[in-house]
C-alpha cells in the first residue's frame, strides 16, 4: 500500500499522497479462523510466490518516478506511467519512446493516472478531466472520450470496445461498464459503503482484474471475492474469506466525517482493515490487505512495529480448494499486471538498489 502524505477533503475525490509504507516487519504466519469453504494453510515465512526476473528497467531516455501503473502492448513491449511520462519499454529494460501529451487540449491530459494497452491502442485515464483517451503504440493521439462525472480508482478494457470502471469513493455505484463505440453505460454493478468511501483515500494497487470473461474483484472494506459475467452484469460473491483480525468499523456519512473532520478522517484509516490489492496467480488469488493499526497524522505515518501488517491471503480458484494467509513486511512497492499469455508481471521497486525490475509471478505450492 502506498500512503499520500496529503490530506485533500474537499470532497470524496480526495487522496492521501506519497509513498510510505505502512506495513511493518513480521514473519508470524497465522491461522484464518472461521473459513467456510475448503481447508486453511498456512506459507512459512516467504509471501508462497516466486519471482522471475525480467529485466532491470534502465534510463536511458528519462529518469524514473514512481511507477503508477504498468501494461504490456504485445511480447516485447510495455509501458510504465512515471509521473507525467508514459515511458514505451523494450523487454529487454531498455527504453524506446517517452509519451507525454500534458495539457488541456484534445489528446492532452492534466493527470494521467492509469493506463491499459489492448488490440494494439494504448488508453490513458486522466483524472484531471475525467476523460479517457486512446492512442497508437506510438502515443499519438487517435480519440478521447469525455463527459465521465465520476473519478475512478482503476479501468480494464474488454475486448476493444468495453471499459470496466472501478470507480472512487464519490460514486455510489462499485463499478460501470461502458460501450466505448457507442458511448453509452451498460450496466452499473456493486454499492460503495460509507466504509469503502473513506478507505479509498489510500491509495493501493489494483482491486480489479479480467480473467476470461469475468470480472473479479474486492472492496475496500472487505476482503471477500466477488465476479460478474461480462453481459450478465450480475454480481455475485466468488470467495469469502472470514478473517477476525480483518475490521472495519461503521462509518454512518463519510461526507460528513471527510469534510468536516480531518482528524476523525486520519484516526478511522490508521484503525481499520484495508483491502489493498487483488492480483490472479495461475490457479489462485492473492489478495492483499492491511491489518492492525497505526497512527495516521497530516504529516506521516507512524506505525506500531508491533501492530500494522500486510496480510495476504492465496485463494485457489477451486470452490473447494483452501486459504493460506501469511504476514510479511513491504519492503518495496510493486505494480503488476497480467501479460497476454495470462502470466502476472510486476514492476518492483528496490529500495538497497535504487532500481525498478519488471519480475514475473508464480505461485509456490501450497503445503
Amino acid at each position: 500500500m502506498r500512503i499520500k502524505k496529503e490530506l485533500l477533503l474537499e470532497n470524496h475525490l480526495g487522496k492521501l499522497s506519497s509513498w510510505i509504507y505502512a506495513s511493518i516487519i513480521s514473519f508470524l504466519c497465522i491461522n484464518c479462523q472461521g473459513k467456510s469453504e475448503g481447508k486453511v494453510h498456512l506459507i512459512e515465512g516467504d509471501l508462497g510466490v516466486d519471482s522471475t526476473f525480467v529485466c532491470t528497467l534502465q534510463e536511458n531516455l528519462t529518469t524514473l518516478m514512481p511507477v503508477s501503473d504498468v501494461t504490456f502492448l504485445d511480447d516485447t513491449t510495455f509501458y510504465v506511467l512515471s509521473g507525467d511520462e508514459i515511458v514505451k519499454y523494450g523487454i529487454s529494460g531498455t527504453q524506446l519512446q517517452v509519451i507525454r501529451h500534458k495539457g488541456q487540449g484534445p489528446g492532452e491530459y492534466i493527470s494521467a493516472e492509469s493506463i491499459e494497452s489492448k488490440n494494439p491502442m494504448l488508453y490513458v485515464w486522466d483524472s484531471g478531466t475525467l476523460k479517457l483517451m486512446r492512442y497508437d503504440r506510438d502515443g499519438n493521439f487517435i480519440s478521447e472520450i469525455t463527459g465521465f462525472s465520476t473519478a475512478i480508482e482503476d479501468f480494464k478494457i474488454y475486448n476493444k470496445d468495453l471499459v470496466i470502471f472501478y470507480n472512487s469513493g464519490g460514486a455510489n455505484d462499485l463499478m460501470d461498464v461502458y460501450d466505448i463505440d457507442n458511448h453509452r453505460f451498460l450496466a452499473h454493478i456493486g454499492k460503495l459503503s460509507q466504509e469503502d468511501k473513506v478507505l479509498q483515500l489510500l491509495s493501493v494497487e489494483s482491486r480489479l482484474t479480467v480473467k476470461g470473461d469475468y470480472i473479479y474483484y474486492v472492496y475496500p472494506s472487505s476482503s471477500t471475492i466477488y465476479r460478474f459475467a461480462m453481459g450478465e452484469y450480475e454480481e455475485e460473491m466468488y470467495r469469502q474469506i472470514p478473517d477476525p483480525e480483518f475490521t472495519v468499523a461503521r462509518v454512518e456519512d463519510a461526507t460528513a466525517l471527510i469534510n468536516k473532520n480531518r482528524n476523525e478522517t486520519l484516526k478511522y484509516l490508521g484503525e481499520n482493515s484495508l483491502t489493498t490489492t487483488l492480483i490472479p496467480l495461475e490457479d489462485r488469488f492473492l489478495v492483499g490487505t492491511n491489518v492492525g493499526q497505526f497512527e495516521l497524522t497530516m504529516n506521516q505515518a507512524k506505525p506500531e512495529m508491533n501492530q500494522r501488517f500486510a496480510k495476504w491471503y492465496h485463494v485457489t480458484q477451486e470452490p473447494s480448494g483452501g486459504v493460506a494467509t501469511v504476514k510479511l513486511p513491504a519492503t518495496s512497492y510493486s505494480r503488476h499486471c497480467v501479460h497476454d499469455d495470462g502470466s502476472t508481471m510486476a514492476i518492483v521497486y528496490d529500495v538497497e538498489t535504487e532500481t525498478h525490475r519488471m519480475m514475473r509471478l508464480s505461485p509456490k505450492v501450497l503445503p
